[in-house]
């Protein structure tokens, strides 16, 4: 999803040439690790819309909340044509220009953590949003009652997550060693949506919501060293907002080259997928 996180501010410039112009790797890695994750959670899936949610065709209006490159939406676009898709984000910097979107697609600025504009409630018949835990920054009833807002009565709401609290380590076998890999997960450690996400389906019961539903995939054999991959480019994305002086920027570099020798070798990092889908009430 885009990310409140992926705003990349002015103290968090990577390099300078010495002549005032600075260069973010970031900005740079964002929109590539958006496009690469999307594909995956689409293979790993099968589907981008659950089965479970009717397509009504040119009477749907979808919102893809924290669309970030747009990838998603885009997407859904061309696979419900009749659809008006809506894309909003806090930044839609790394979205295509207007001029290149299709007719039925639009992005738009709003933060999720403030209710929606009036042009914006109620209007839409499917909400979607992925990897949300992870850029709640205070109250998450809130932030479950902004989404619900969007929704028409009995509209849907397609809630998707990376398991990491569930992460495992996966080898072709016991004598590749994976130490690096281990490395890594401990560095990054228990994140704040780790703890949120079992509260998923009682934050959305008790937020506007009903007939709550949830499914855990597992990531496939064929493509656990491309999950690997895309987890080195987002830490990668991550020490290059590190500031040059940081001496934690060169320890994270080597380890990620670390990684990627193990991973050559047949190590995984592997994270199930939690999709939770629920309807809003009246």
């Amino acid at each position: 999803m885009a990310d409140s996180d992926r705003e990349v501010e002015s103290d968090k410039k990577a390099e300078s040439d010495g002549s005032g112009l600075h260069i973010s790797l970031s900005d740079f890695l964002a929109p590539t690790s958006s496009m690469c994750e999307h594909y995956l959670w689409r293979e790993e899936l099968g589907y981008l819309l659950n089965p479970s949610i009717p397509y009504q065709g040119s009477r749907d209006a979808i919102a893809d909340v924290g669309t970030d490159s747009g990838v998603w939406l885009l997407d859904v676009a061309k696979k419900c044509p009749y659809a008006q898709c809506f894309g909003l984000d806090i930044s839609t910097k790394l979205c295509p220009p207007n001029a290149w979107l299709p007719a039925n697609v639009t992005f738009q600025s709003w933060d999720i953590h403030h209710y929606p504009p009036v042009f914006l409630r109620v209007r839409f018949d499917v909400v979607h949003v992925r990897s949300l835990c992870g850029v709640i920054r205070a109250d998450p009833d809130s932030v479950v009652r902004n989404m619900a807002a969007l929704l028409k009565p009995h509209g849907y709401l397609q809630w998707e997550e990376v398991e990491t609290s569930c992460a495992y380590i996966e080898t072709v076998n016991a004598t590749v060693r994976a130490h690096a890999v281990l490395g890594m997960g401990r560095l990054v450690g228990v994140s704040p949506e780790c703890v949120l996400m079992p509260r998923i389906p009682d934050l959305l019961r008790a937020n506007g919501f009903y007939n709550v539903q949830w499914s855990r995939v597992v990531p496939q054999k064929p493509l656990l060293k491309y999950h690997t991959d895309m987890l080195l480019l987002k830490w990668a994305e991550l020490v290059s907002r590190l500031p040059a002086t940081d001496e934690r920027k060169e320890q994270y570099s080597r380890l990620m080259l670390d990684v990627k020798e193990e991973t050559q070798k047949g190590v995984a990092c592997v994270s199930p997928k939690l999709v939770f889908v629920a309807q809003r009430t009246w």
